[in-house]
């Protein structure tokens, strides 16, 4: 999705929980781009799974970053271990 993105002129920043996870980041920056030239990419270290680290994305990602957000997609998921939250079921 992200390497589309890309080639059709979108920069793009994925959020992550981590930045030790490189595969799309590199595939972008090689791959992406105008005619697969190379294209622009960040990551963004934010803990999906934590209401509080979500809240402050968009404005980290718009203020503080100074970027623009025109799309949004959500492609990926949340997974955990109940018990490492406090659920027994």
């Amino acid at each position: 999705m992200a390497l589309a993105l890309s080639k059709a002129g979108a920069d793009i920043l994925l959020v992550q929980r981590n930045n030790t996870n490189t595969i799309t980041k590199d595939l972008v920056e090689r791959s992406g781009g105008y005619e697969g030239k190379g294209g622009k990419v960040d990551i963004v270290v934010c803990d999906l799974g934590s209401k509080e680290e979500v809240a402050k994305l968009i404005p980290r990602v718009v203020g503080e970053m100074g970027r623009t957000l025109d799309v949004v997609v959500n492609c990926g998921e949340l997974s955990y271990d109940d018990t490492s939250r406090g659920r027994d079921n």
